[in-house]
């Protein structure tokens, strides 16, 4: 918590959580997942204004989750996909079943296929545009047992956002 007040200006308590199981083919023990339990990090600035001046509307636009490579740095500043660099280690399809009461965001359990068997450190959610250009960075997601992990090419990342009171983040 101290890491993100420092980061942040607005003191805005924002909680993000979710675990990410990793579909491996194989498992370190019978029936037992590998999972990693992740507590996020931080919104972006322009995701938060976004929110306040319309431009993003959680519950109806297209909103994704991306695997990012550990050479990102996470700047609170940064805008759109193209701002962030070439980091992108797998995007999720739109998520489904997305709610906003009591100005919670959630949705549906989501996956994505990692693109590279490369150290990956983060998780950030955006607007889905179909141009990376203009894709608006939302929340960005650190914080996790397990992280940094390396998943193999075109492998299965399975996301499960938190089932507690803040979802996936809280405004």
């Amino acid at each position: 918590m101290k890491n993100y007040i420092k980061r942040n200006a607005l003191p805005l308590l924002i909680t993000l959580t979710l675990i990410i199981t990793l579909s491996l083919g194989w498992t370190p023990q019978p029936e037992a997942p590998v999972v990693l339990f992740a507590l996020a990090s931080a919104l972006f600035d322009p995701g938060r204004e976004g929110f306040l001046d319309g431009t993003i509307d959680w519950d109806t636009d297209d909103i994704r989750a991306m695997l990012v490579l550990n050479t990102y740095t996470f700047n609170a500043a940064n805008k759109f996909i193209t701002d962030i660099g070439a980091v992108d280690n797998g995007r999720s399809a739109a998520l489904a079943g997305k709610t906003v009461t009591s100005g919670v965001a959630d949705a549906n359990d989501t996956s994505l296929t990692a693109t590279a068997a490369s150290a990956s450190n983060a998780i950030i959610v955006f607007k889905h545009t179909g141009a990376d250009a203009t894709a608006r960075l939302i929340a960005y997601i650190d914080t996790a047992t397990g992280l940094p992990f390396t998943p193999g090419a075109g492998q299965t990342v399975n996301i499960a956002w938190d089932n507690g009171a803040n979802k996936i983040f809280k405004l």
